[in-house]
């Protein structure tokens, strides 16, 4: 049995490493070293640099302390650092400053919320199309402006919500989230995906950082 032929053939979702940065990140770097006739690169990256995972410890305190201690980490959190990888069913549903239905009209957000437990959807993507301007600088200028939602996407039993645009919300945002949830930003390729289910298989670096990761997604559609 071929197992390739279960599937289709995997979307990339993450973006190259590269030194397009979020303002005031620490930039990427690589330095080529040559060690005994042997050439070897040495990279200084951020956590967040590029496609990326958002952990409890991201939201820091006045005094600089993280609140990722053991009585205030989310069961997504703990989930993922048990298997070490993220293999869930994902939705991807458009969104933007124009397509708001799923969450302004209470029908089409119990449809949502009825799918999403139909089909143990414990992943949602909101696809802005933001993606498109990947290297430039208008990329970090769109605001998802999720705030009056914030209610109703904590209510869906997802482990993780993602997005292609730059950043998912200020402070505030990102605390209430990470609370409960697990957030990634900065996907790609989502014209792919839209208004479809699939296989969301993520492997952020295996490293004890508690605030996030660069994150390798890849998408499979399920042939049968």
């Amino acid at each position: 049995m071929n197992l390739k032929n279960t599937f289709a053939e995997p979307i990339i979702l993450s973006h190259n490493l590269t030194n397009f940065v979020f303002p005031g990140d620490p930039e990427y770097k690589i330095f080529k070293i040559c060690f005994d006739k042997f050439n070897i690169s040495k990279l200084e990256l951020n956590s967040h640099l590029c496609t990326h995972i958002d952990f409890p410890g991201h939201i820091g305190t006045n005094n600089g302390n993280n609140n990722n201690n053991n009585n205030n980490i989310s069961k997504p959190y703990l989930k993922l650092k048990n298997k070490k990888i993220i293999y869930e069913n994902a939705l991807c549903i458009e969104y933007n400053s124009e397509y708001t239905e799923y969450f302004e009209i209470e029908d089409k957000f119990q449809e949502l919320k009825d799918f999403i437990i139909k089909n143990n959807v414990k992943i949602l993507i909101l696809n802005t199309n933001m993606y498109k301007l990947w290297g430039n600088s208008e990329y970090f200028d769109y605001d998802l402006n999720l705030d009056k939602y914030l209610e109703k996407i904590l209510n869906l039993d997802i482990d993780i919500i993602a997005t292609d645009c730059a950043s998912i919300g200020e402070y505030t945002m990102h605390k209430k989230l990470l609370d409960k949830i697990l957030v990634i930003e900065n996907l790609t390729n989502l014209e792919l995906l839209d208004n479809k289910i699939f296989i969301f298989l993520g492997m952020p670096l295996d490293i004890n950082i508690p605030d996030g990761s660069p994150i390798n997604v890849i998408g499979f559609f399920n042939i049968y």
